[in-house]
């Protein structure tokens, strides 16, 4: 840096020496300063071209000083330089504060300039202001590693966080120190303690596969070598990249046929084929891990992983519009699904659920209800009343209040040949199909309560059941109401879900902390009652659902179902429903295959399936 003085010719000498410099700042006496890449000078301007390609000069009167940046690398600017020498000066005679303010002010001047950040990182470790000295020592290691070799600061730090419990920190420090100091004979065990410490200690995947992944590439002949090629496959099925899991997990299998993980191994890679839906090799896996392994622990969960095939879990990345499943309809080798954010249709023709490219757009539609025959599709919403759409046209038609509705919020719809009817949290509607208008009944027509949350249709009746104020009974023939509630014998008067046949109609009841099911026999005139769960539970989490002779029922605990003679089966969730606590919200039967809607997406489980996974165990 050199100092303007009115002497041209001075100048003009050392800016001839200086002509190698690329670029140059030039500081104005009116505290203005220009960029630009350097021209050369005359006796009377300065010559610079700006990003923009046009060029300025600069009278030499208004200089005050040139900075040149050469080719190669770029200097401290003359005030951020300046600063800091100042703050040596203070140094050398002992006053810390100020030469604290110089070194602060250096970076203001010039934020990449190293230099100040070690001398304060300095004097606050002197201090004892060790967490403020070891951000500014992170910064110099980012800016100029070359310049300042900080490794055995690094590790220090790291170790000194180790023990106060600050696993974060330690990690992010043996992590900086590789990163910064590849070459540092401290850099291996400190990759690979980052690498565990992300993954053991602070369930960061991503993070800890970057290390690990750094580690055994840069040392793969470190002892920790194989196990962090194995986490490395377990951490991408955390991270449900099953197909990057497979890859890692099969080539860590043949490297290391002798490894304590082997088993651990060939479980994880059943779970990336039971991700990907490759459940004939997933079950392959689970049983070599239940043949081989001497863990008992390991061996049960292969066992449930093995139940769990019969399983499959579709979300949003399969084509869901949200998570939140509301309503379920079969449709022949179609199924919808209605979520809190629009519709979907999939074939399940083959087996597996393929979204259709030819869904009704309802993007945002809030679903709550939905039913199909062969013409229409009626979907019932939050906030949004009725959607009919027809199947062959894809015309909508669009029922409010205006139409008849007591409410724009749809909580069931039920069709039976012409019949449509409707619940809402205002009433019961059934369509006049004459006027394409609804016609709805409340407690002034007979209800016990306008809460209506499920209905059955069957030939004679309609059945309503409702939030708080027990069951409804709709006699066709008479069109008259009657009430069954806790007056009648019910065990609670909130009831969640209906389903009937002509003889018989059972009911998912719920109160405060506990639920179950009920069956009354229409023949007899009798109710039978029956608890499933107390106390932990989310009890208006009860759905039920008829198969032929089965009957089914779905909780929060899980599923039953009920068959003639032989009694009740049990079925567990799959672990990614248990694993963030799923809501049901519905449930529907085709055949041997039952769907259930719930808060973390569609689950599908082949029964048949399981059935003949636990007799082969």
């Amino acid at each position: 840096m050199l100092r303007w003085t009115a002497i041209a010719s001075l100048l003009m000498a050392w800016i001839t020496a200086l002509t190698f410099a690329q670029y140059a700042v030039i500081y104005k006496l009116d505290g203005d300063r220009i960029t630009g890449r350097w021209l050369g000078a005359d006796g009377a301007t300065v010559r610079v071209r700006l990003q923009d390609g046009s060029q300025v000069r600069v009278p030499i009167g208004q200089v005050q000083a040139i900075e040149f940046l050469s080719k190669e690398g770029i200097r401290p600017g003359y005030e951020a330089f300046k600063r800091y020498r100042n703050g040596m000066d203070f140094l050398d005679l002992g006053m810390i504060e100020e030469a604290k303010r110089q070194f602060m002010e250096s970076i203001r001047e010039m934020p990449r300039f190293p230099d100040p950040y070690y001398e304060l990182a300095k004097i606050l470790e002197k201090e004892g202001e060790t967490e403020e000295a070891f951000r500014y020592y992170a910064l110099v290691a980012t800016l100029a590693p070359e310049k300042y070799n900080m490794a055995d600061k690094f590790k220090a730090m790291a170790e000194r966080y180790l023990q106060e419990n600050q696993i974060d920190r330690a990690a992010e420090a043996y992590y900086r120190l590789y990163t910064c100091f590849p070459g540092s004979p401290f850099a291996q065990e400190a990759i690979y303690k980052a690498g565990f410490l992300f993954a053991e200690k602070l369930d960061e995947p991503e993070k800890a596969i970057q290390a690990l992944k750094s580690a055994v590439q840069s040392f793969p002949g470190n002892p920790q070598a194989e196990k962090a090629q194995f986490m490395i496959g377990r951490l991408l099925i955390k991270l449900g990249r099953y197909e990057e899991a497979l890859s890692a997990l099969t080539e860590f299998i043949n490297q290391h046929p002798q490894s304590e993980w082997l088993d651990d191994a060939h479980f994880t890679r059943g779970l990336a084929y039971h991700g990907m839906r490759r459940h004939q090799e997933a079950i392959e896996e689970f049983n070599y891990v239940k043949n081989t392994s001497p863990d008992a622990n390991l061996i049960s969960e292969a066992s449930n992983m093995i139940s769990e095939s019969a399983w499959e879990v579709y979300t949003v990345s399969d084509g869901l519009p949200a998570n939140e499943v509301r309503a379920l309809a079969l449709d022949g080798n179609r199924l919808w699904a209605g979520t809190s954010k629009g519709l979907v249709c999939f074939d399940i023709s083959e087996g597996k659920l393929t979204p259709s490219p030819n869904t009704p757009d309802l993007k945002g539609v809030n679903v709550r209800a939905l039913a199909v025959n062969e013409r229409e599709i009626w979907v019932g919403t939050l906030n949004s009343g009725i959607i009919r759409i027809d199947k062959d046209t894809g015309a909508k038609r669009e029922y409010t209040t205006l139409d008849g509705l007591p409410s724009k919020h749809i909580s069931d719809i039920k069709l039976m040949g012409d019949e449509v009817w409707a619940a809402t949290f205002s009433g019961v509607v059934v369509l006049d199909r004459s006027s394409d208008t609804w016609v709805k009944y409340t407690t002034q027509d007979g209800l016990s309560g306008n809460d209506a949350v499920s209905i059955a249709i069957t030939n004679d009746h309609v059945w309503v059941a409702t939030s708080m104020n027990g069951l409804n009974m709709f006699d066709k023939r008479n069109r008259t109401w009657t009430t069954f509630s806790t007056a009648q014998g019910l065990p609670s008067d909130s009831i969640r879900s209906v389903v009937a046949t002509d003889t018989s109609v059972w009911i998912g009841w719920y109160s405060r902390n506990r639920n179950g099911y009920g069956r009354y026999d229409l023949l007899q005139n009798k109710w039978y009652f029956t608890t499933l769960g107390e106390d932990d539970i989310a009890p208006e989490d009860i759905f039920l659902a008829l198969n032929g002779e089965e009957f089914w029922v779905a909780t929060d605990a899980g599923t039953f179902v009920e068959f003639p003679v032989v009694g009740w089966d049990s079925i567990n969730y799959p672990s990614k429903f248990n694993k963030a606590r799923a809501r049901v919200n519905c449930m529907i039967i085709s055949g041997s295959t039952a769907y259930f809607g719930t808060s973390e997406g569609l689950g599908k489980l082949d029964y048949g399936m399981l059935k003949q996974l636990r007799g082969s165990e």
